[in-house]
């Protein structure tokens, strides 16, 4: 009998477990890092316990036996597909919510997995080897997951150097180098199946998520269940099958690649995966309480059918018109959309780290059809505010606009790529919204606003603006006879305004800052990081294009480049030296 849990992760996925908690009368032990001290699951716990890593296997377990708790759930990421930690936790004699390590051995590589597939008659892609290779090509790496030590390479003449940089990547993110390399289907789809079994050797799916739309090889929108799919049925019975051959048991996901009428076996997460809300809204259940119950040792006894459909999307805190790069600092203002279901454990005033990943929230909608699921998501993404950081909202807005009539593939984002339109009412909603704040002084003697890349030093001159307060705080503004809502906010150097069409930041005139980022002559860091190759040494000659260093920063591999040829003057950091957003790194003669 489970009465009181130890849940090992943070953010989002630490408040969902919880929850279900709550529900189930089950106790909430939560751990936290300094820099997650005041997150919301920790406030929320009923215990909390200070480590200094969610990685240190040997601190984690100690807390959850100090807490006398009866069960340790690892949620996803970090150490939930650790199988070293699994056995820690039993044999603490704690009950390990999860499959059994026997089970998470098995299908822990890539290859591995694939030879089981193979046994259980499931479609594989073959591999090639370096003299084999047929492009273009992916090169993944074995222990790999989450999009690192993956590579896409299109001709011969790149594939060392991508070998070489995959390799680098997952040794220092999963401590192991190995490779394999795998034809890149074009224009496929990632569609993947739930699986769930309980230590009697009953195995079940749960239906099927189509995950295609994808950046840097990770997932932004998933649905249940996955549209236009005639291969469905044997989707499920392949899932089935390769969970049988690994005793499996608890919740799991077995991902594939379809390609016309074929399919293909890609890995199985030994865990609950992130788009898991999806296929609970659709079926109607509470995976997190049936991994509780499987781990207590329950029989399977579910008949279940798939109703209606459901669409996630995950709230980045990036920057989609910077190649998606990841963005921390504070929140200040966080308000998330009414009527749909939000996975987040995001507060105002919250810090966003540059030591975790950056997915803040999971928007989700259901409706008796896909046009009403996606309506609906829609619709809750023109209410979200984020202010403080840049985030990923209107990019999801865009490709939701075209999921009705386009259809996505893991490649969909490589040939459209997506560049934000300037919002010409955000300087005028900002302009209103102090006007109406100091109406005293006539708006040509205040400062004017000066749009970092639009409208530098632009003065809006105003006279009479038709604009107002609406009871829930946000501001009305007509112009030319078209009114608009907006939400804004204004700071020291900028201002953030919010409208259904856009979230915009306007920086201010008597800004000076330099932005971090790779100038022609200055490389500065591009968010706060650690430096984890230096490349280059002063004197040394550069072309355009050649990588001088690389960061790790928000669980991602940053590789920052020259925009000219010249000759390094200056290297400012060293290998291990964590550098903060905006440093100056290395300086071009």
């Amino acid at each position: 009998m489970i009465d009181r849990l130890f849940i090992a992760n943070r953010g989002e996925i630490a408040c969902r477990i919880a929850r279900t908690c709550r529900a189930q009368g089950i106790a909430v032990v939560s751990v936290f890092t300094e820099a997650d001290a005041q997150g919301r699951w920790v406030v929320e716990a009923d215990q909390a316990f200070r480590v200094e890593s969610y990685l240190d296997i040997e601190s984690l377990v100690s807390k959850a036996r100090q807490a006398k708790a009866d069960a340790v759930h690892p949620g996803f990421g970090f150490l939930a597909e650790n199988v070293e930690f699994a056995r820690a936790v039993l044999a603490a004699g704690l009950v390990w919510v999860g499959p059994s390590p026997g089970s998470m051995e098995q299908l822990a590589s890539k290859e591995g997995a694939k030879e089981l597939a193979r046994q259980a008659e499931v479609p594989v892609l073959p591999n090639f080897t370096v003299e084999t290779a047929e492009f273009p090509l992916m090169v993944k790496a074995v222990a790999g997951g989450g999009g690192k030590g993956m590579r896409r390479v299109e001709r011969a003449d790149d594939l060392s150097a991508a070998m070489q940089s995959a390799a680098s990547e997952a040794l220092r993110s999963f401590g192991d180098d190995r490779l394999i390399l795998e034809p890149l289907l074009l224009q496929a789809r990632h569609v993947e199946v739930q699986v769930l079994g309980d230590q009697h050797g009953t195995v079940i799916h749960l239906g099927e998520r189509d995950c295609s739309l994808q950046r840097r090889h990770q997932k932004v929108l998933e649905e249940c269940p996955a549209p236009d799919l005639p291969q469905r049925a044997q989707l499920h019975e392949a899932a089935v099958r390769l969970a049988q051959a690994a005793a499996y048991s608890n919740a799991g996901t077995v991902e594939f690649l379809v390609s016309g009428e074929r399919f293909y076996f890609l890995e199985m997460n030994t865990r609950l995966q992130v788009e898991h809300p999806v296929t609970e809204m659709v079926y109607g259940l509470d995976l997190v309480e049936w991994q509780l119950r499987v781990a207590q040792g329950e029989r399977l006894q579910l008949d279940l059918q798939p109703r209606g459909h459901a669409v996630e999307v995950r709230l980045y805190a990036e920057d989609p018109g910077h190649n998606h790069r990841p963005c921390a600092g504070p929140v200040l203002e966080w308000r998330a959309p009414t009527g749909i279901r939000v996975e987040s454990a995001l507060q105002t005033q919250d810090e966003i780290s540059p030591h975790y990943d950056p997915m803040v929230a999971k928007l989700i909608a259901y409706g008796a059809t896909r046009d009403e699921a996606l309506r609906k998501l829609r619709r809750a993404l023109e209410s979200t505010v984020l202010f403080g950081i840049e985030c990923n909202r209107d990019f999801l807005k865009h490709w939701l606009e075209r999921a009705h009539q386009q259809s996505f593939s893991i490649d969909t984002l490589d040939h459209h790529p997506w560049r934000a339109d300037w919002d010409r009412w955000a300087p005028w909603a900002a302009a209103a919204a102090q006007w109406l704040e100091r109406p005293e002084q006539h708006w040509r003697n205040m400062p004017g606003l000066s749009p970092r890349w639009k409208f530098d030093n632009e003065e809006i001159v105003w006279d009479n603006p038709n604009c107002g307060w609406l009871p829930d705080g946000r501001l009305w503004l007509e112009l030319s006879g078209e009114r608009r809502s907006f939400r804004v906010l204004w700071g020291d150097t900028e201002v953030w305004v919010a409208s259904a069409q856009q979230i915009s930041r306007l920086t201010l005139p008597t800004e000076n800052f330099r932005r971090g980022g790779v100038g022609a002559d200055e490389i500065s860091a591009p968010l706060t990081g650690s430096v984890v190759e230096v490349r280059v040494t002063p004197g040394q000659a550069v072309n355009a294009g050649d990588t001088l260093l690389v960061m790790d920063a928000m669980k991602m591999i940053h590789e920052l480049t020259c925009q000219r040829d010249g000759t390094v003057a200056e290297v400012l950091c060293e290998v291990g030296e964590v550098v903060q957003a905006k440093s100056l790194l290395v300086r071009l003669a």
